[in-house]
């Protein structure tokens, strides 16, 4: 059976991180393949409480644009289509259900130290499927591993995987946030040159 990597998240957008990462990941773990599985943008801001979220499409569009120089990673729309944002555990049930496959849940180390508290169907998702933990420089997840009842229960069936340091501070919100400042930058000389000449300022200079 093929080995897979699933990787959930927002991707809003995705980084080089995201792809780095995950590609770190997919060779400690001798894996062939990581999907992409983006949640729905109403999650993202109703849920998760971010600020601003790039739309379904939109996040798909970036995600599919990677393929060709990455031939290991793949999309799958599965969450973003769906009704309502699924369980992770219910997409991964899906894949297997669906494709014949049983990906491993690739995870960051932030969400794995709120797996006892805010996932449902852990131990499921463990046991079934098995728990890869991108986890941060001096990380705290093995310690949890070690130390907490509810980690150690499912500890056999963990990998963590230690992130370089070059990747700190990398994130989406970091993106989100220069974004939103080169479109403040943009509102306020809109007032000064004409439509033409911001036209050009953007496509050479932004």
């Amino acid at each position: 059976m093929k080995r897979i990597l699933a990787f959930f998240g927002a991707f809003n957008p995705p980084t080089k991180a995201h792809i780095e990462l995950a590609e770190l990941a997919m060779k400690k773990t001798c894996s062939e393949e990581v999907i992409f599985i983006p949640s729905q943008s109403e999650y993202i801001t109703e849920i998760q409480k971010k600020n601003f979220a790039f739309e379904d499409g939109e996040r798909i569009y970036m995600l599919d644009s990677l393929i060709q120089n990455h031939p290991w990673l793949n999309v799958c729309n599965h969450d973003i289509v769906a009704d309502m944002q699924p369980r992770t555990y219910e997409t991964l049930c899906w894949l297997r259900d669906r494709f014949g496959i049983k990906p491993k849940l690739l995870i960051g180390e932030d969400q794995f130290l709120q797996m006892e508290t805010a996932w449902k169907n852990v131990p499921e998702i463990a046991k079934e499927f098995g728990i890869v933990v991108m986890s941060r420089p001096f990380s705290f997840a093995n310690s949890y591993i070690k130390n907490t009842p509810f980690y150690q229960s499912i500890a056999q069936y963990v990998t963590e995987i230690e992130a370089p340091s070059a990747y700190k501070g990398m994130s989406s919100t970091d993106v989100r946030e220069h974004i939103q400042q080169a479109k403040a930058h943009i509102d306020s000389i809109k007032r000064i040159v004409p439509e033409e000449v911001l036209r050009y300022i953007k496509e050479n200079y932004l």
